[in-house]
């Protein structure tokens, strides 16, 4: 049940952006299929002004700490993250009990590899992420989808 609170919230999220933001916006959720021999590189695909965005959804539920080894999908992200146009991003979301209560980051492959060589430690915590990153937090509500859009704007390729 955990992690499909973060990706149904993201959703709506997403559906949100989409509805203020009009045609510029677009959205799919992968499906998980178990019987085929490739996985896919996140859970949603997000299509953002001539971008490509692939986002992996995390959460953590009443920890403060994220272990690092819970992101089997960093090589595919990173690959898809190399190509043209492409950006591949992970959402951390640490769960308490509530929205209210809760912290979710929006970090980009090249943040978490950073997180990751930044320490010796197989996890870390929330706090740690702030010092690093203090632009990736974002908050998943269908009111406050500007924070997204615009994390997910920031690493736009310049077009011609």
């Amino acid at each position: 049940m955990g992690k499909q609170r973060t990706e149904k919230r993201f959703r709506e999220s997403l559906q949100h952006a989409a509805e203020v933001h009009g045609t510029s916006l677009w959205y799919i959720k992968l499906q998980v299929n178990q019987l085929a021999h490739n996985s896919n590189p996140g859970d949603f695909l997000v299509f953002l002004d001539r971008e490509l965005h692939c986002i992996e959804a995390k959460q953590v539920t009443g920890k403060n700490r994220f272990s690092f080894k819970r992101l089997s999908q960093k090589s595919k992200l990173t690959e898809f993250d190399l190509k043209p146009n492409q950006h591949g991003w992970v959402l951390i979301s640490f769960w308490f009990g509530s929205a209210k209560k809760s912290d979710t980051f929006l970090l980009t492959v090249a943040e978490y590899e950073q997180l990751i060589s930044s320490t010796t430690k197989v996890s870390i915590r929330i706090d740690e992420i702030v010092a690093l990153f203090p632009n990736s937090r974002v908050q998943l509500c269908c009111r406050s989808t500007w924070a997204i859009v615009s994390r997910l704007q920031s690493c736009a390729t310049p077009h011609e």
